[in-house]
């Protein structure tokens, strides 16, 4: 039984031993040389900073040569159905899933659907309100009175919606290569 306190008493010993060598050396490691420490602080070099950018391009580079106000496009598409263009206008609505696509305000309520060329690009989410610089094919679609109708009718439009119905809808839609947001 002696045996036994003894080895006890040993290992409460050789405990408190384990703990003392455990504090001295965080200390130590904590407190390091200050030689080093001030030989650290004197060789510190700022990192330099560089201004925001504020101008961002996805897909090709666009520049705003030969660039046209949104707003002109269907001046711009007068005698043809399709043609490049450049376009500068402001963001009204961005697809929220992945920015899939964009819509160009070209006055009142009228729209510019953009998609991008092959999906090769998305454009931020967040850029609604921001004005962009848009290269790549613009194109209108007539749509006729009578295709009007009958979308309408298949909507379940009521007979005095589809009678209202008298003029055809011209839509213009966008296939962008690049995009510059502003």
């Amino acid at each position: 039984m002696a045996c036994i306190l003894v080895i006890i008493n040993k290992l409460k010993a050789m405990k408190n031993f384990i703990w003392i060598i455990s504090i001295t050396l965080i200390f130590v490691s904590c407190n390091g040389n200050p030689d080093k420490q001030a030989k650290k602080s004197t060789n510190f070099k700022p990192k330099k900073i560089e201004a925001p950018v504020t101008d961002k391009t996805y897909g090709n580079p666009v520049t705003t040569e030969n660039a046209a106000d949104a707003r002109r496009l269907p001046d711009l598409l007068k005698d043809s159905d399709s043609k490049e263009v450049k376009l500068i206008g402001k963001v009204e609505n961005v697809c929220q899933s992945t920015g899939c696509w964009l819509e160009l305000g070209m006055g009142d309520t009228e729209l510019i659907h953009i998609t991008f060329k092959d999906n090769n690009f998305t454009v931020p989410k967040d850029i609604a309100e921001k004005t962009v610089l848009v290269n790549g094919i613009a194109s209108k679609e007539i749509i006729s009175v009578d295709i009007r109708k009958k979308m309408a009718a298949a909507e379940g439009l009521s007979k005095e919606e589809i009678n209202s119905i008298t003029e055809p809808l011209i839509e213009y839609t966008y296939e962008a290569t690049g995009v510059v947001v502003k």
